[in-house]
């Protein structure tokens, strides 16, 4: 019977929270980083800067299509109908181009304010266009264009999707993007959903990091607030921006102000913040973090300040932000850097594809103490003409490694020697210099 009150109780107070306006306002509902999700961003740097070393090696141009200037991000819209009026169309065209302006050299603070002196952020090369769908719902394209017949707008009418209420039996996230997500990992669903949680806080919006979609692929995009949209019903954060911030967060970056003073959010040249910017009084320039003679990034659009002081990513941002795309958003539905390592035992493997500049990485397991680990990796069909590169460690991350073979060989054997620290494990890792439809590793133990 107290199991019954307790549950009629809850839902009498969502029902109350979602019928009277909401009594306080949270920025952003992006999980908090762990341990693992600081580590996924930085091996995505590493990814980056061994993918480089790589072509560099070979004397092979990296792809166009790889550098910042010429990235273009195909975006789904998912709009839910229920009582109020849905957006429109025209707004959601605004929300696209306010998406465009935020990653771009042209987002400047507004000169009407009078701390305003024209400062503009740079160009991150990270562009945004409406998915197109073919007949069977798969996207296939791009268009500037919401209006256009094809593109990736859907607008289920289903009062129950409208609003999100967390951690609660209203909590009804996943059905909705199961059933509407559209695309691979480098597709941007974006769901404009109201998030609310239980004690009537109402939530701006929240994304998923690159690194998750691996696991979860449903799970992956972004929620807003239809409120924050511009001219939205929230003031103060009815510019556009809270799309802009999400976003970063679906392109690996952390909120500036991320573990405070040290060790921060990783990035090198946003300044060091202790806690998170509410409102927007540029004159105070607070510094929260003493002694570093920096400011605090009240103007990063990943703080916490209002629409009107938001305006700028970094140089660092943007290198993060390219670094997490070419790991774990790639053109294709497979991330070039198949995040989650495959582990197994010592022995002989044939696996399937790996297109060109795709790594694989094992780890070898149960490997005896004072032994030697030699792999051999071959692409698997005679007549297959691609080229590997083998490497080995004992730690798996992508430096310092204790073998490296990168002939143009067909066959690629590395050595490395394990001692009684190595605590039995080896890392390899197969590079695919010009892809292979299959290949196989074959590591044994002398």
């Amino acid at each position: 019977m107290m199991l019954l009150q307790r549950l009629f109780l809850l839902a009498l107070g969502i029902r109350q929270a979602s019928a009277h306006s909401t009594s306080s306002i949270q920025r952003c509902n992006t999980k908090e980083p762990e341990e693992h999700d600081h580590r996924a961003s930085e091996r995505a740097r590493q990814y980056r800067k061994f993918r480089s070393e790589r072509y560099q090696s070979h004397s092979i141009l990296r792809p166009e299509s790889e550098f910042g200037n010429s990235i273009v991000i195909p975006v789904c819209f998912h709009v839910p109908q229920g009582q109020t009026a849905p957006l429109t169309d025209e707004q959601l065209q605004r929300e696209l181009e306010h998406l465009n302006l935020g990653y771009s050299s042209s987002s400047c603070c507004d000169t009407n304010l009078d701390w305003c002196n024209g400062e503009c952020s740079l160009n991150t090369g990270i562009s945004f266009a409406m998915a197109t769908l073919d007949a069977n719902g798969n996207v296939n394209g791009t268009t500037s264009s919401v209006t256009e017949a094809s593109a990736c707008v859907t607008r289920p009418k289903n009062r129950k999707w409208t609003q999100i209420i967390m951690n609660s039996l209203l909590y009804r996230e996943k059905p909705i993007k199961e059933a509407l997500r559209k695309g691979g990992a480098r597709t941007l669903n974006i769901y404009y959903i109201r998030p609310m949680s239980v004690t009537r806080t109402q939530l701006l919006g929240y994304a998923s990091f690159p690194w998750e979609y691996a696991t979860d692929p449903a799970m992956d995009g972004v929620v807003i607030n239809p409120g924050t949209v511009q001219g939205g019903s929230l003031p103060e954060y009815n510019e556009g921006d809270t799309l802009v911030h999400e976003v970063g967060h679906w392109l690996g970056l952390f909120h500036t102000f991320q573990d405070g003073c040290a060790p921060g959010d990783g990035v090198d040249d946003t300044a060091p913040q202790r806690t998170a910017n509410k409102g927007c009084t540029p004159s105070e320039r607070r510094d929260t973090c003493p002694g570093d003679s920096l400011p605090d990034p009240i103007f990063n659009y990943m703080d916490y300040s209002t629409d009107a002081c938001m305006y700028e990513f970094t140089s660092g941002q943007i290198a993060a932000m390219l670094d997490s795309l070419e790991a774990y958003r790639s053109t294709s539905d497979a991330s070039l850097f198949m995040a989650n390592s495959i582990s197994t035992a010592v022995g002989y493997y044939e696996m399937g594809p790996l297109e060109t500049g795709a790594t694989q990485v094992f780890e070898l397991q149960n490997i005896p103490p004072d032994s030697l680990l030699t792999c051999i990796v071959t692409p698997a069909a005679a007549d297959d003409d691609g080229d590997l590169d083998l490497f080995l460690n004992h730690h798996g991350e992508f430096h310092d490694f204790a073998c490296s073979a990168e002939t143009n060989d067909r066959v690629q054997i590395c050595s490395m020697a394990l001692s009684s620290q190595d605590e039995g494990v080896a890392y390899a890792f197969v590079y695919a210099v010009s892809g292979v439809s299959s290949f196989t590793l074959d590591c044994r133990i002398d």
